[in-house]
């Protein structure tokens, strides 16, 4: 390969004309274009053929007759999974399928979830390709329904440098590009108490979890493992059976309030070394997280995580004492549905 960086600080082969890195800027502007490639950043010349490409994955949707079932979307809108796209070129397309969609199935639909270290590493890669389809894919949608508002789109509320570091592992795993072993996240499994397909995410959070049938997976994209050195052994206290949907909800904002109150980050960047490229990472000296931050982003989360008829059920005479609300309750972020057991709504479709 030749690489040169661009104006913009992005690495191009000059060979084989591909975007080794692609910069924040450049991810950013090619996010915002309806029609480039979510891969590889590339618009329509003429010299690429493009398609679409589902969010959740054909086979996911296959798997659980989701085609003509809706997904709500950040603006309030529903869209039917099957129209819930994001446009591709053929070639990427056709990577993505053969790295990645291919090998995740087996995984997932094996008799027992247990996957290999190699197994693991596929996995993630596939949950960050979720994260990424669903945040560009929403970056395009119109923030207010009404047409007689300004035409800003959701994308201009975003801030692209937390979508972009999933974007460049996956890059990264496309170009097979090595990446530092540190580089990868937290990823925790769960059983789940009902059988079926959900996908939830934070992107402020950089967290991703899918219940597949009865496993859910819980996925830290950008803190090298550290959410899993808290959250962990606390889950195997208080877990004691399959989780429920709502105590799903939970353990994801308790991820993301773990996430955001790490007081140092891991620090990414794309290198090139003797002409050779790579993806490493400067680690803090030690985990450290802010506590008192993470109590209060954890009960601001998960209020707004749980659907509303969650939120609507009676407060209980203790949540009335202390808090004085259901709502001050679970903003306090003292509240749990691992120590105390509520009657769950049938809240999946609410």
């Amino acid at each position: 390969p030749i690489l040169v960086k661009t104006v913009e600080d992005s690495i191009l082969d000059l060979v084989s004309g591909e975007y080794i890195f692609s910069s924040l800027a450049r991810f950013q502007n090619a996010a915002a274009v309806t029609n480039c490639c979510f891969l590889c950043t590339r618009c329509p010349d003429g010299r690429r053929d493009f398609n679409d490409e589902h969010v959740i994955p054909n086979w996911v949707l296959s798997e659980f007759d989701l085609h003509s079932e809706r997904i709500g979307l950040p603006n309030d809108t529903l869209m039917t999974y099957g129209q819930y796209v994001v446009r591709a070129c053929v070639a990427c397309n056709s990577a993505l399928a053969d790295l990645l969609e291919s090998k995740v199935s087996p995984v997932l639909r094996a008799p027992s979830f247990a996957p290999d270290e190699g197994e693991s590493r596929t996995l993630f890669f596939w949950l960050c390709s979720l994260f990424v389809k669903t945040h560009i894919k929403s970056s395009r949608l119109r923030l207010h329904r009404d047409h007689r508002q300004p035409p800003k789109t959701i994308g201009e509320t975003f801030d692209y440098s937390r979508i972009h570091h999933p974007f460049c592992l996956l890059r990264a795993m496309m170009l097979d590009i090595p990446i530092e072993d540190a580089a990868f996240g937290s990823i925790l499994v769960y059983e789940a108490h009902d059988d079926g397909f959900d996908y939830q995410d934070s992107w402020a959070g950089n967290v991703v979890a899918v219940r597949f049938h009865r496993t859910f997976i819980l996925c830290v994209l950008d803190d090298c493992g550290a959410v899993a050195t808290k959250l962990g052994p606390w889950s195997r206290q208080v877990v004691n059976g399959p989780i429920t949907f709502l105590q799903g909800r939970e353990l994801v904002s308790r991820a993301v309030s773990l996430n955001l109150s790490l007081r140092k980050r891991p620090a990414f960047q794309t290198i090139v070394d003797h002409g050779s490229p790579s993806l490493v990472v400067e680690l803090p000296e030690q985990i450290d997280f802010d506590l008192e931050l993470e109590q209060q982003l954890r009960g601001e989360h998960l209020w707004n995580a749980l659907p509303k008829r969650a939120r609507e059920l009676p407060a209980t005479l203790e949540e009335l004492g202390k808090h004085g609300s259901r709502e001050n309750a679970i903003k306090s972020g003292t509240w749990t549905l691992f120590e105390d057991i509520v009657d769950e709504p049938d809240t999946e479709k609410s």
